[in-house]
């Protein structure tokens, strides 16, 4: 080897060696910061914590486990998160679990976040503006709510232009409206008139109702007699005693 070879050969060790540095520089920097932030992966309470527009694909790298108690406000307008939310996780390599959440109010509500996994909320009775202009947000892989059907919605989805995508678990027994909703498929809209509690012959039939967009409506009536009862799907929310 020559010594002009050996000279290049120095400087890209060199080059290495503080990329080396640097990048342990950056997971030391991201590891304190995390650590502190999540408690070493116990904190419950995330009141606003990935609130307002400091927060983006890039400096959102959570380090441990998301299972809050208390998730009220957590990305409440934080309009620069615009990303898909399960993909962002799965590449930090953790989880959002809010099966154990007492309060959701405004949790995604203003942001436009694009896709967001497995929200469980069965222990509220009352469901408030959760995703209340969630003006990006395209797919809900599953929203959970209890079986007692006595949840109440209040502005769950009210604003959600985009959302398409939905699978309801637990019972719907209150007022809910997808109205903002022009491209819900119809697949979505099965999924919510299936998990309808049946009024039909009692006192609170025609007292509740669940709401669509008039464009994602025709598409449901398009489907043609393919409810349960054989009919119009659009029959079948009234013959559960709803109003539509």
């Amino acid at each position: 080897m020559t010594t002009e070879e050996r000279l290049v050969k120095v400087a890209e060790n060199r080059e290495k060696i503080y990329e080396a540095g640097e990048n342990a520089g950056k997971q030391a920097e991201h590891d304190t910061f995390w650590d502190a932030f999540q408690k070493n992966g116990a904190r419950t309470d995330y009141t606003s914590a990935f609130a307002g527009t400091w927060w983006t694909g890039e400096t959102f790298r959570p380090k441990y486990d998301i299972k809050p108690t208390n998730a009220g406000n957590m990305f409440y307008q934080n309009t620069t998160l615009n990303v898909d939310l399960v993909d962002l996780l799965n590449e930090c390599g953790v989880t959002f679990d809010t099966s154990n959440c007492t309060s959701a109010t405004n949790m995604f509500a203003v942001t436009y976040i694009k896709h967001v996994g497995e929200i469980n909320l069965t222990k509220l009775t009352s469901i408030a503006l959760v995703f209340f202009r969630a003006w990006g947000l395209v797919t809900i892989d599953k929203f959970i709510i209890n079986e007692t059907g006595t949840v109440t919605f209040t502005s769950a989805f009210d604003s959600c232009s985009l959302l398409q995508n939905i699978v309801i678990e637990g019972k719907i027994g209150r007022n809910i409206s997808f109205s903002s909703a022009t491209n819900l498929t119809v697949e979505s809209m099965k999924s919510i008139i299936l998990h309808l509690v049946d009024y039909a012959g009692t006192t609170s039939a025609s007292t509740y109702s669940v709401k669509f967009n008039a464009q994602a409506l025709a598409r449901l009536k398009a489907e043609g007699a393919t409810s349960p009862s054989g009919g119009l799907w659009t029959d079948y929310i009234e013959e559960l005693g709803w109003t539509y």
